[in-house]
Parts: C-alpha cells; sequence; structure tokens
C-alpha cells in the first residue's frame, strides 16, 4: 500500500513539470515590426481621339492580391520560384462577369493583354508596370484590369482591380499604372 501512495505524487508531479515543459516548447508565431506588407494601387489615365484626356482614378483605389499572388510570392521567398514575371497587364468588363480568368479579359479591338514596362520607383520594393492601349474598335467598355505573368490564352492573376467604367472608341487610349511597394 505504500509504494501505491508514494507513487500517487510523483506521478502528480511528473505530469505537473512534464506537461509545462511540452507546453512551453510548442511553436508560436512571431510578430514584428519587419513583417512583410502589401501596398499598392493602380492608376487609370484616358486620352480620347478628339484629343481630350483625363485621369479616371489615381492613389486611394487598392487592387485586389490574389491567392494565387500571395503563393506565387511565398513559392519566390521558400523555393526560388523562377517562373515567368507578373509583368503582363489585362483590362476587363468586370460588370458583366469578365475579368475572373485571362481569357474572360479583352484580347481583341486592341486591348489584347500585353507586357507592361517596369520601372523601379525606389528601394526597396517599390515598382510601377505600365502599358498604353489604344482601341481599335468603338464601343469598348473597360473598368478592370489584371497584373498576371502570362498572355491572352492563359497566366495567373497576381492582383486584379476595378475601376470606374470607361467606353473607348477608335484611337482612344488608355493607360494602366500598377504602383507596388512591399515594405
Amino acid at each position: 500500500m505504500y509504494p501505491v501512495v508514494l507513487a500517487v505524487p510523483f506521478l502528480f508531479i511528473g505530469a505537473l513539470f512534464g506537461s509545462t515543459f511540452f507546453a512551453s516548447t510548442s511553436v508560436s508565431p512571431v510578430l514584428s515590426a519587419n513583417a512583410i506588407v502589401y501596398h499598392s494601387d493602380v492608376c487609370v489615365t484616358v486620352d480620347k481621339a478628339d484629343g481630350s484626356g483625363q485621369v479616371i482614378e489615381c492613389e486611394n483605389n487598392p487592387n485586389f492580391f490574389t491567392s494565387f499572388g500571395k503563393n506565387a510570392v511565398m513559392d519566390f521567398v521558400g523555393t526560388g520560384f523562377a517562373g515567368p514575371a507578373f509583368d503582363t497587364i489585362a483590362l476587363c468588363n468586370v460588370s458583366t462577369g469578365l475579368g475572373t480568368t485571362v481569357q474572360q479579359c479583352y484580347i481583341t479591338g486592341g486591348l489584347t493583354n500585353g507586357t507592361g514596362t517596369f520601372l523601379k520607383v525606389a528601394d526597396p520594393g517599390n515598382w510601377s508596370i505600365s502599358r498604353t492601349f489604344t482601341s481599335t474598335s468603338d464601343g469598348q467598355t473597360v473598368n478592370g484590369t489584371a497584373l498576371l505573368n502570362g498572355s491572352s490564352t492563359g497566366g495567373v492573376f497576381f492582383a486584379n482591380n476595378s475601376f470606374t467604367q470607361v467606353t473607348l472608341n477608335t484611337n482612344d487610349q488608355i493607360t494602366i499604372r500598377w504602383n507596388i511597394s512591399i515594405q
């Protein structure tokens, strides 16, 4: 009987210290002032064939950083992913449901997806990608854009954005500039 009575306190003490030890060795995320933060906006400028022009939107027009874009950053940092650059700009009409995939954005009428011009704005991690499209058709409604790593027939959306609707006619130009900052 005495061995059982003496064993109970030792089991209790062992359970207490054992659970404290294992609980204190668990891994938890560490929040840092140096965490990666993604900022961006899209500037949209239209120059009409009649010579008039206007800035449709710029600044305070943040885009949607897609799950594919987030995973691409993860893959690059984690595995050194060296896939195609995310430098292709697409124009879309999101009010009709066009713009959720590359194939649903414009691929005709002068609005075909194309490689934008990359510009390093400042260190560290600030850049822009821009492209000017010239409409070759009348009545093309545009109110969305996407930044991707492909062509008119494929690619993955890094981010997308909607903006105030614009109707483009022949020889109207629209310039899309993605401003991106990772801090």
